[in-house]
């Protein structure tokens, strides 16, 4: 039983994803707001770093550090350890947030 209480967790929670917001999106960087009001592709781009934090040039937001973008969800995870296929989930957290405590159980 508890290890469907566990699956489940995995499942339906949230790994800690970064949503996109006023905090988590300004300020934009020079180099990216120039290209988009350009028009051009931010892809050629990498994460740009200042100081601890990055930005994401993908996700459009900055990410404090050990947070990763997931290439299979398309999305920034706060302390990602990895993708799991088997759940289709990030696994992601500290053992006292994300579902990393509920994969390690």
């Amino acid at each position: 039983l508890l290890v469907l209480i566990f699956m489940e967790r995995i499942i339906r929670g949230d790994p800690g994803i970064i949503k996109r917001s006023t905090a988590t999106c300004l300020p934009v960087p020079d180099i990216v707001r120039e290209r988009i009001s350009q028009g051009l592709s931010l892809d050629s781009l990498r994460n740009i770093q200042l100081d601890q934090d990055s930005y994401c040039v993908r996700c459009c937001v900055w990410r404090p550090p050990r947070s990763h973008h997931c290439s299979i969800c398309q999305r920034c995870v706060r302390n990602f350890d990895h993708h799991c296929g088997f759940y289709g989930k990030c696994i992601a957290g500290t053992l006292r947030s994300g579902n990393m405590p509920f994969f390690l159980g």
